[in-house]
């Protein structure tokens, strides 16, 4: 009976340690916001990279961002490749709203007429290329 105690002791502590390491998600936005706090209150390199460390970004940090962020950390510290890792965590996610565009997507007409610009130009492309087909008529040299 007391090994299942301790078993089950021990899982609990497992898992009290894994909720504990677990990364805090935020936005693009938040994490700006935190750089901020930490630049102001004189935080040390070590201490922003283990906090930037910590954190899951629920969207993409773009480049623009990034380097507007890079001006809160030094250019070659652990901050930075820790804020450049973080950046490339986050490459497959939507960037924040604020970032994408506000143009509407164009209309029929204007779609048609992109697809025939696209059309002549592959035709007057294609006329100008060099051939590069080559005919062997004679048996490789050796």
């Amino acid at each position: 009976m007391i090994p299942m105690r301790r078993l089950m002791l021990l899982v609990l502590l497992a898992s009290l340690a894994s909720t504990a390491g677990a990364s805090k998600r935020m936005t693009v936005a938040q994490l700006e916001q935190a750089l901020t706090t930490a630049h102001a209150e004189h935080k040390p390199d070590a201490d922003i990279a283990r906090q930037i460390g910590g954190i899951e970004l629920s969207e993409r940090l773009t480049e623009a961002t990034l380097s507007g962020l890079a001006t809160y950390v030094g250019a070659d510290s652990q901050a930075s490749r820790a804020l450049q890792l973080l950046a490339d965590q986050s490459a497959f996610l939507d960037p924040p709203a604020n970032e994408l565009p506000s143009t509407a997507a164009p209309n029929e007409a204007a779609q048609e007429r992109m697809i025939q610009a696209a059309r002549n130009y592959v035709a007057q492309t294609l006329l100008q290329l060099p051939n590069l087909f080559c005919h062997a008529d004679h048996e490789p040299l050796r």
